[in-house]
């Protein structure tokens, strides 16, 4: 394994005991989360291993990789350029 598979794989596995800790303590305050409704979108020109196997996952079930998104009426994509919204 490089150094660079290593830093990749600790990022992986941050986000998602990240978002375990953000899915307790909205449980534990009265906020729930829904996985069906949840995505992920990484931003930015270095999104090189967004597409690698990358499972997200809310409460063990697991959240889509995509590239544009909607919320709330307005479209967003990857690079920021709203080219889906206008």
């Amino acid at each position: 394994m490089t150094r660079n598979s290593a830093l990749v794989l600790i990022d992986k596995m941050l986000s998602n005991l990240t978002l375990d800790n953000i899915y307790m303590y909205s449980t534990k305050n009265g906020l729930k989360i829904n996985p069906w409704k949840s995505a992920v979108m990484f931003f930015g020109p270095n999104r090189e291993w967004s597409q690698d196997n990358f499972k997200v996952q809310i409460a063990h079930e697991s959240i889509p990789v995509v590239s544009e998104y909607k919320n709330l009426g307005v479209w967003f994509d990857s690079d920021l350029r709203f080219k889906k919204h206008v």
